[in-house]
């Protein structure tokens, strides 16, 4: 399917926000079925004390490294939208947000998976920093403006 073409601004925005909720949502729900399930079965893998060291590792690196690479694309990609209209600058900071949003909700659901598979409580800790991470960046007008560095003119037309 095509995609329209006669989307306003306004219209990719709310899109976007409804995407953004949508993540920070499932990954809410998965962390709390996580803990109910780890409270009444306890761990899923029957690993032993090594392996769970390995998961622990593995759970930081690659959660914190997925975090990083959010954030560093985002800007990244930021930097490069200060010569575009602003119609299309939109258009490509809703790709960046949601590749942003994507990859930090990869890592909350991959150390959701380490909790699951180990109980370790950092990796539900880790999980849950992630989405509060991800609800800190609700892309809300304000939140846009700032990022973009929009005009007023720029501002009123995401408002109307």
């Amino acid at each position: 399917m095509e995609p329209n073409p006669k989307l306003s601004a306004k219209e990719i925005m709310q899109s976007l926000r409804i995407i953004h909720f949508a993540l920070i949502v499932s990954s809410s729900i998965f962390l709390i079925f996580s803990l109910v399930v780890v409270s009444v079965y306890g761990p899923l893998g029957k690993l032993d004390k090594a392996n769970n060291q390995i998961l622990l590792t593995i759970g930081i690196i690659l959660g914190a490294s997925l975090v990083a690479i959010a954030y560093y694309l985002h800007s990244k990609k930021l930097k490069n939208y200060t010569q575009e209209s602003f119609f299309l600058r939109i258009k490509n900071y809703k790709n960046s947000m949601l590749l942003k949003i994507a990859l930090m909700e990869a890592a909350s659901l991959f150390l959701l998976v380490i909790y699951l598979l180990t109980s370790i409580g950092s990796m539900l800790a880790g999980s849950a920093i992630i989405i509060i991470l991800l609800l800190l960046n609700r892309p809300g007008i304000d939140f846009v403006s700032v990022e973009l560095n929009l005009n007023e003119n720029e501002i009123s037309d995401l408002k109307d």
